[in-house]
């Protein structure tokens, strides 16, 4: 009988601690699932990782499928301590050994290295970066770093160095380097790694972004993947390429004569347009000042734009062609119409406004509509353009691209200052109208707008790419596109012949350097306008020059504008002029721009 209580006493220390077991498994499944369960499940994140394998950028080509730029791989280096510190500890490898094998390779000493880790190590950092985008090569070094202690192993038995992580990115390469670098534009890594467009081509052309890959799986305490996990993968996929219209060679000699025009005339900038009036392709746009996009060592952040069409001004009296094109197509006057019985030089055309004056207010005699044209006579253009109806005369304008924005596909234009509502207009709106003031346009703009003219009387869309080559070998071609007929085809012609009287007129009877140009069909406008002062309450005594011209030969081979900001003397003729004949000395023979004769 003394064995029951026992036996009972037994079987209730048994129940008791089944029930103490049960108790705990129900703190703990509590613990788990309700009060930790934002913790855990952040180390079962932790353990379950997603990584994003990057790609390249696509490629931008050159008219003659010439690399402009592209993207290679490289590789951030890091150290992972945690595998380090077993290593060490397991006396597979010293420190030392790796810190001087691996420095050795990214420019860093062994000492060096090892301090870095140190100062980090103390932080309780265990993912440190010690190297930049190495290359293919260095990368390939790294990988094959082997044991001192299986030095004498055949070389497929040596231990690998263990310890570091490599993670591939990229690098943007501009082979030309400046060359037409504000038009290309440049890129910027970001902190994941990905690459962004900043400006030109490279932010307007979205096809060239790479779709990046993504490795999901588990990963242990050290970093490294657990092999039975699932593990899924999304493969990255690069860039689209883009050919353009860009033609290197004439872009070189544009860039090296610009770079000539702005440092011997002192200008603070200078910008050069040549397009295909036909089709309306950008065959080189060049500024500068410039800068290496490989370098980025501008020291003046403005040298990274693109002044070309960032940077509408006062264009002067080359919008006069804007103007006697309106008025002839509209039969407001024919080329000998004369309007007015001469003038004194100055004209007043209202009590509280300054009078409007000619360059040298000088008078002049009546003369015909052509004759005031080649001397950029504003009171004879004030006149013509009181002549036309507003509506018309401002349609004109608009339908010239004045105040619209061109449309090209380079990232950063600016449209400019638009001429006013017909309804808005008062006397000096109209008058300054007439003579290329009051208005902005950009370069590219105003190359546009006098293309029209040179592609007898089209507007066409002008645009930088031709051709879009995918991943997959498809391509689609981009192909010219006319927006709209601004003049008729006889009213173009009629400016050809007065145009082209300018471009005789321009080139100087003592300037004998220049008699070989005499034979060619050339239209040509200047323009000279005084630059706004910043508080917008009048002029400043400096100048924007322009010089804006086109073959007018059958061919219609081009059209050229080039800008000077700010040089040394009071008139385009005296600084843009020059730019503009030498530069069409340098291109003529290579661009084929026929003689009179030859056509």
């Amino acid at each position: 009988m003394a064995t029951q209580p026992t036996f009972l006493s037994k079987v209730r220390l048994i129940y008791t601690g089944m029930f103490m077991v049960a108790l705990l498994l129900i703190i703990f499944a509590f613990r788990w699932q309700v009060a930790e369960a934002e913790r855990f499940t952040l180390a079962a994140d932790g353990r379950s990782q997603l990584s994003y394998i990057p790609s390249v950028r696509g490629s931008i080509y050159a008219s003659d499928g010439t690399t402009l730029a592209y993207s290679e791989p490289r590789y951030d280096v890091y150290v992972w301590l945690p595998e380090l510190q077993f290593r060490e500890l397991k006396e597979i490898q010293t420190r030392v050994e790796f810190t001087d094998k691996l420095g050795s390779l990214i420019d860093k000493s062994g000492e060096q290295l090892r301090q870095e880790l140190s100062a980090l190590e103390a932080q309780d950092v265990k993912y440190i970066k010690v190297a930049d985008s190495v290359t293919v090569e260095v990368r390939n070094q790294i990988m094959a770093l082997t044991l001192d202690a299986d030095k004498d192993k055949p070389e497929n038995q040596r231990r690998k160095l263990t310890g570091y992580e490599m993670k591939e990115t990229s690098k943007r390469i501009y082979p030309e380097n400046e060359l037409a670098s504000q038009l290309i534009g440049l890129t910027k890594q970001l902190e994941d790694g990905s690459t962004v467009g900043l400006g030109g081509l490279e932010a307007e052309w979205a096809e060239l972004e790479p779709i990046e890959g993504i490795v999901s799986g588990e990963r242990d305490a050290r970093g490294n993947a657990i092999a039975l996990s699932a593990e899924k993968t999304v493969e990255a996929q690069r860039g689209n390429s883009i050919y353009t219209s860009i033609d290197k060679r004439l872009q070189l000699l544009v860039e090296n004569r610009l770079k000539w025009a702005v440092e011997a005339f002192s200008a603070a900038s200078g910008s050069v347009v040549i397009m295909d009036p036909k089709t309306g392709e950008v065959k080189a746009m060049a500024n500068y000042p410039t800068y290496n996009p490989n370098l980025r060592e501008a020291k003046d952040p403005s040298v990274f734009g693109n002044k070309a069409i960032s940077e509408p001004y006062e264009i002067g009296s080359v919008g006069k062609s804007f103007t006697l094109a309106a008025a002839l197509d509209t039969g407001t006057v024919n080329p000998d119409s004369v309007i007015i019985q001469g003038h004194q030089g100055c004209e007043k055309i209202h009590d509280d406004l300054e009078p409007v004056c000619t360059h040298d207010k000088l008078p002049q005699p009546p003369l015909p509509i052509k004759e005031a044209f080649a001397l950029s006579d504003n009171i004879y253009f004030l006149h013509l353009a009181q002549l036309m109806e507003k509506q018309d005369f401002h349609d004109y304008l608009v339908n010239f691209g004045i105040g619209i924005p061109s449309g090209v596909d380079i990232k950063g234009e600016s449209a400019g200052y638009p001429v006013k509502d017909v309804e808005k207009w008062n006397v000096a709106d109209q008058a300054a109208y007439s003579y290329g003031h009051s208005y902005q346009m950009n370069l590219l703009q105003v190359a546009n707008g006098i293309g029209a003219i040179a592609n007898y009387g089209v507007l066409m869309q002008p645009h930088v790419v031709n051709k879009v080559q995918r991943v997959d070998g498809t391509e689609i071609t981009l192909p010219p596109r006319a927006v709209k007929r601004v003049i008729t085809k006889e009213t173009a012609q009629t400016m050809d012949e007065i145009m082209h009287q300018v471009y005789q007129n321009n080139l100087f009877w003592w300037e004998r350097h220049y008699d070989d140009l005499r034979s060619y069909k050339i239209a040509m406008k200047s323009g000279t306008a005084l630059i706004p002062l910043k508080n917008g309450l009048g002029y400043s005594n400096e100048i924007n020059a322009t010089y804006a011209g086109y073959d007018a030969s059958p061919d219609r081979s081009f059209v050229m504008i080039v800008r000077l900001e700010r040089p040394q003397g009071s008139l385009a003729s005296t600084n843009a002029r020059i730019l503009w004949l030498e530069l069409f000395r340098d291109i003529k023979d290579y661009l084929g721009v026929k003689r009179i004769g030859e056509f």
